[in-house]
């Protein structure tokens, strides 16, 4: 084989190499001024990729003119670069762009000969898409560093021996390390070594994949503790992530729950009162006045044990239904009163106030209860005493009519029988007032007392106290209408001080009793003298009178005068109440016989008198009584 076959099979080669590579390659001549310096270069020789990449063909033409000259794609600076290279013939790599193609290439240029050689060979690599990459990477970068940075939370890397690898700003605040300090530590050194011992870190488990979620305390620069929760995992370039958030608000906040919680719980089992909490039926706590009260000795036996354990057979369907309805949103009263089962199976009578709540979802039905016992005892003595009160009461007025029936019936002795019957009466009024006054006054003196004991004995439960207050109310109540009625059966003012007195102590004492207003007038009365038949009478017709009053009239406004005139005491009772028709004997306008009219005309001629009653309908009723006074010598004046 000859030179040039040899030759002409190398070119082929290297034609063959040229065009296979995927790299861009060209070889350039170098022209320079007579400074030496590059002015221009000629494409000798390029690649099917260099022409791609950049646009640029070897120049075979033969024309004379220069590459660059034909094909305007390179600057200036890369004119510069390639004459270095051939001028010192130190290789260079650097980037340019193709303004033909708008790519960018990574440059590799080299000098091709000895010393004296011009010529360059240029490799090109296309970089734009891994520029693109490195650009979306690195703008990605600066996102993830500004979430990162921003985040509320502390974050870092750290590898499988726990050496700090990266950290956020967050972090470093909330450690009191400065990044770099932080970053020469490992994760280890910021964990008390007591909660090491209890609690390692469990890096085989991170390397496994699992996500972890712990709480621990950490160690700030200070050597002051933060609690913290801390969510490790492994991230995918085979380090180890952890996000750190300081939850100091939030302990702080349990422990304040927790105390509250002990605050209220230290309330319950110090109440006076029986605390019980039930959920869906099931008691779930109660205090130590609920288990004292219903005979148990430790919650435990009542824990998870069904309501009707505490509540008696009669009672228990109705309590029940009650519980229901409120979990169902239907109405359902917040207080009664039930009988208890105790642990013995007695019962005790006690009152509950009930409310509900919503926990987690869950519905709980809170009740407290308090022992009634000694509130229904003392009832049931105030209602003995109110009955007793009554039966005598109505024992009275059915004497009273069998008195006056059998005065009607006897006509032809009827001022003799009616005298008599007064007296008897009289009589009868005294002995009741007495006995209303030793025996019923005694009882009421003793429920008063006993009252007062009990109050004493339930100082510290104020509704106990407030319930006992108010039956210590009703039996001061019943003792003054006692003896109220004691004394208009009988005043003893009458007897003592005569009718002017009495009448005045009476007007007075029944507009206190039934809030009327009322006076009584007498001024011209001092002197004028009455027997002790007279007086009672008289006495007795006001009584009725205002007796009357009382029941029908609705008057706002009553007056009273004793008065001399033309020889007679004169008793007015006039009020401004609805009036009736004194004709048909009746009372208030309602139809109502009675015998209050007919005792009053009677009494008034019993003592020689006359009775004469003035009303229409809604403009008052005034009662006018005319009887004879005493002279000098204490005879009638008649």
């Amino acid at each position: 084989m000859g030179d040039e076959e040899s030759l002409r099979e190398t070119e082929i080669c290297y034609r063959t190499l040229l065009a296979s590579i995927d790299q861009g390659f060209c070889i350039v001549e170098m022209i320079f001024d007579e400074h030496t310096q590059p002015v221009d270069y000629r494409v000798l020789e390029v690649n099917p990729v260099f022409e791609k990449l950049t646009g640029i063909a070897d120049d075979k033409a033969g024309d004379g003119k220069t590459a660059r000259k034909t094909v305007q794609n390179l600057d200036e600076k890369s004119v510069a670069l390639y004459g270095r290279v051939a001028l010192t013939g130190e290789p260079l790599r650097f980037v340019e762009k193709s303004t033909a193609t708008d790519r960018r290439l990574d440059v590799y240029a080299f000098r091709i000969g000895g010393d004296e050689s011009r010529k360059v060979g240029i490799f090109f690599n296309d970089i734009t898409e891994r520029n693109r990459a490195e650009q979306s990477l690195a703008e990605s970068e600066k996102k993830y560093r500004s979430l990162i940075e921003q985040a509320s939370d502390g974050i870092h890397t750290y590898d499988f021996e726990g050496n700090f690898i990266e950290t956020n700003s967050k972090l470093c605040e909330m450690l009191g390390y400065a990044p770099a300090e932080l970053l020469r530590l490992n994760v280890k050194d910021l964990v008390p070594p007591e909660d090491l011992k209890i609690n390692p870190i469990r890096f085989n488990e991170l390397r496994g994949g699992r996500t972890l979620i712990n709480e621990r305390r950490l160690l700030r620069k200070d050597g002051t503790l933060v609690p913290v929760e801390i969510s490790g995992k492994m991230i995918e370039n085979g380090l180890l992530q952890a996000i750190i958030r300081d939850i100091t608000e939030r302990k702080n906040a349990e422990a304040q729950i927790r105390q509250r919680e002990e605050r209220l719980r230290a309330i319950f089992e110090t109440s006076h009162d029986g605390i019980l909490v039930e959920e869906n039926e099931r008691i779930v706590y109660v205090n130590n006045s609920y288990l004292r009260l219903f005979g148990y000795d430790d919650a435990q036996e009542l824990i998870g044990r069904h309501i009707s354990t505490v509540i008696s057979d009669d009672d228990a369907r109705r309590l029940i239904e009650f519980g229901r309805g409120r979990l169902n949103c239907r109405a359902a009263p917040s207080k009664y009163e039930f009988k208890g089962r105790r642990k013995d199976s007695s019962s005790v009578e006690v009152e509950a106030s009930v409310s509900t709540s919503k926990v987690g979802g869950a519905i709980f039905i809170t009740t407290i209860i308090r022992d009634i016992s000694e509130r229904k005892r003392a009832e049931e003595t105030l209602l003995k005493a109110s009955n007793q009160l009554r039966r005598s009461h109505e024992e009275l007025e059915f004497r009273v009519q069998e008195r006056t029936r059998e005065l009607e019936a006897v006509n032809e002795e009827r001022v003799a029988a009616l005298r008599q019957l007064v007296t008897v009466q009289e009589d009868e009024r005294q002995r009741i007032a007495r006995d209303l006054h030793d025996q019923l006054g005694q009882q009421l003196t003793a429920l008063r007392l006993k009252l007062e004991m009990l109050k004493k004995s339930g100082a510290g439960n104020a509704d106990l106290s407030e319930q006992i207050g108010a039956a210590q109310k009703i039996a001061r109540e019943l003792d003054s209408d006692v003896d109220f009625l004691a004394w208009q059966l009988r005043p003893t003012t009458l007897d003592e001080l005569g009718l002017v007195a009495a009448l005045d102590n009476y007007v007075r004492q029944w507009s206190a009793h039934f809030n009327i207003p009322a006076e009584f007038n007498a001024d011209r009365f001092a002197q004028t003298l009455l027997n002790c038949e007279t007086e009672t009478n008289l006495y007795r017709i006001a009584q009725e009178a205002l007796n009357n009053i009382s029941k029908y009239a609705r008057a706002t406004r009553v007056n009273v005068f004793l008065e001399p005139r033309d020889g007679c005491a004169v008793l007015i009772i006039e009020d401004n109440g609805a009036g009736f028709n004194p004709g048909n004997g009746a009372v208030g306008g309602n139809g109502r016989k009675g015998i209050g009219i007919t005792g009053m005309r009677e009494r008034a001629a019993l003592i020689g008198g006359k009775l004469e009653i003035e009303s229409t309908g809604g403009a008052g009723t005034t009662v006018f009584v005319s009887v004879p006074v005493l002279d000098l010598k204490g005879e009638n004046n008649q």
